[in-house]
């Protein structure tokens, strides 16, 4: 996945939507296994930050 995400990303592509399902399980996926390969990627870098525990704020 990550190859194929570098691919469109080298003809131009530079905004991705990725889902999966069940929701919560593939945002930890995509978290643990393809945001590390960009995080500084062209300066990028992502950070998430919260205020409240994660099961808290899903209800």
């Amino acid at each position: 996945m990550v190859a194929r995400i570098r691919e469109y990303n080298e003809i131009g592509i530079s905004l991705f939507f990725l889902a999966g399902y069940p929701h919560l399980e593939e945002s930890y996926r995509i978290g643990e296994y393809i945001l590390p390969h960009f995080r500084d990627q062209a300066g990028v870098n992502v950070q998430l930050e919260t205020t409240q525990p994660l099961a808290a704020a899903n209800g």
